[in-house]
Parts: C-alpha cells; structure tokens; sequence
C-alpha cells in the first residue's frame, strides 16, 4: 500500500517544530527516525495532514554528562546510544539492550525518542529507561516539564506525552558505585519482537534492586524489592530453580496479555524463566568480584 495525501515539512529548530504541531494538534505527527511511522504510513495505519520531520533538529541530538548521570537527546539512534563512550562508561546496559533491538539497518535510523513516544510494549528501552529511574523530559510552547518514565508509559501506544508536547530528552541519574545492571530477552527469531523480557538494576551497596519485565503486559511490569540481593547472597543451592519460582508467584498478580504465539501463563512463564537466569548470572559476577 501507499499513504495517504499529507503534507510535509522539515523545521529547522524545535520551536519551529511545536509551532506546527500546536497549529495541526492530532492531525499531525512527528517524525524521527521513521522506524515505526514510516510502515504506519504505508498500511495507512495512521493518517495525518501534516507530517513533521524533526529528524535534524540539532538540539534533539547528543549524550553528555549532567550532574552524575547522563542525558540522552530523543534522536539519538539505537546504535550511537550502544556504541557511545559515555553511555558504556555510566552502564553496559545500553550496549547490551541496543544488540537486542531488531536488526543492523533499524539501529542504524531508529532512535530511542522514537521509540519512548511508540511505547511499544514489546520494545527495550521503555523498561530501561524504568529500571533506571530515568526520567523523560517533555517541552511544549508553554514550557517543560519532566516525568519520572515509570509513570511515563499507560499502556500499549500510550504515554502522558500531550499532544502539543515534543519528547525532547532523557536523563539517567547518577548511580552508586554499586550498581548493575542487565537484560536478557526471548525472541521467536533473531530481530524479531520480544516474546518476553526483562531489565534487573541492582544497587548492592544499598542492597536493593527492582526487575523490570517488558512485552508480557501493556505497559512495563516492575517488580522493586530488596528479596533480589537475598537471591545474590544466600546459599541456595539453585538459585535459578528459586528465582524462576517466585518471579512466577510475583508476576501472578499481574495482568499479562498474549501474542500470536504464546498466552498470558506462557509469556510470564518465559518471563520468570529469564528473571532467573540474570539471577544467576549477577550472583556469579559478585562471586568473582569478591574473590578478585
């Protein structure tokens, strides 16, 4: 198929850019890395008068170091969040979470802006970006506001973006010395959507952490408790039969939704079964650096 008629237009700043889209309100998009938009074009899934291309807006671009963390402009693309010095230095997460998101060419144009405002509930950063306390600032013509991404994501293709609102950036607090963090997802096929998946942040000098689960529910799952760093310092024999289950009695209490191949008992089941594979994998990292 091809989309349907609309117009199109490149502003050359983002005041430039909410001006359109205050003057447009929900008959106009934005577009970044296209990703997403582009095939929604094309199956007339979404039907817009205008299309606004922000995708060179220089303000919207770069990592740096703000006060202990970092932030992370909305068009930074899957692979420049990987691949970047900072964001390896700060965690690993970004590096390993970047892997896992489709193929070469996606990572290559999509961005993680974009993928915040989708909220894909099948997608990665959301439940990063919620395991590491981030938060998603938001500028409109009025002014800026910034929200704490937990409370970011509503549900499947839903966010507290406003309409007349652009996602402008993303901050990561400053981490202990502590922390850890890492992701392990099940796919049917390599690049393909996640079945089930799950982000673990731990802080071990607080002795806390919180597992984050993305593509089981509509909107990210967080289980915070400090029974994480019980699994890391006990002496069960397997750690992994224990983790797997009380992650299942845990995610129990949730509402899990289905996919084409798998229901909601199965895809918590996978869930749990990851959970409890970090599990060991985190316990075995401490091992080694206790006795290094």
């Amino acid at each position: 198929m091809k989309a349907a008629f609309f117009e199109y237009v490149r502003p050359a700043d983002v005041e430039e850019a909410l001006g359109l889209k205050e003057g447009h309100d929900d008959r106009s998009i934005f577009l970044a890395g296209g990703q997403s938009a582009i095939p929604a074009l094309n199956m007339r899934l979404n039907q817009p008068n205008l299309v606004i291309d922000i995708g060179r807006i220089e303000a919207l671009q770069g990592i740096w170091a703000e006060d202990g963390g970092i932030r992370v402009g909305a068009l930074v693309t899957h692979r420049e969040l990987g691949e970047s010095k900072i964001a390896r230095e700060y965690s690993t997460i970004f590096r390993d979470a970047s892997k896992l998101i489709a193929h070469e060419a996606i990572r290559n144009k999509g961005t993680i802006g974009g993928s915040l405002a989708l909220a894909d509930p099948a997608a990665e950063w959301p439940a990063v970006c919620v395991a590491l306390n981030a938060r998603i600032r938001l500028r409109s013509r009025t002014g800026v506001r910034e929200l704490d991404s937990n409370a970011f994501f509503k549900g499947t293709y839903a966010t507290e973006r406003l309409e007349n609102e652009l996602l402008e950036s993303i901050y990561f607090p400053k981490q202990t010395k502590g922390f850890r963090s890492e992701i392990l997802e099940f796919a049917r096929q390599h690049g393909g959507f996640a079945a089930a998946g799950v982000v673990f942040a731990v802080d071990t000098a607080a002795g806390v952490g919180r597992s984050v689960f993305f593509a089981i529910s509509q909107a990210p799952i967080v289980i915070a408790q400090a029974a994480i760093m019980e699994f890391l310092t006990s002496n069960f024999e397997n750690t992994r039969a224990a983790g797997e289950r009380w992650y299942k009695d845990q995610l129990n209490g949730f509402k899990l939704t289905a996919d084409l191949y798998h229901d909601g008992a199965t895809k918590g089941h996978i869930a749990a079964v990851l959970a409890s594979r970090v599990l060991v994998t985190l316990k075995e990292s401490l091992r080694v650096e206790r006795h290094s």
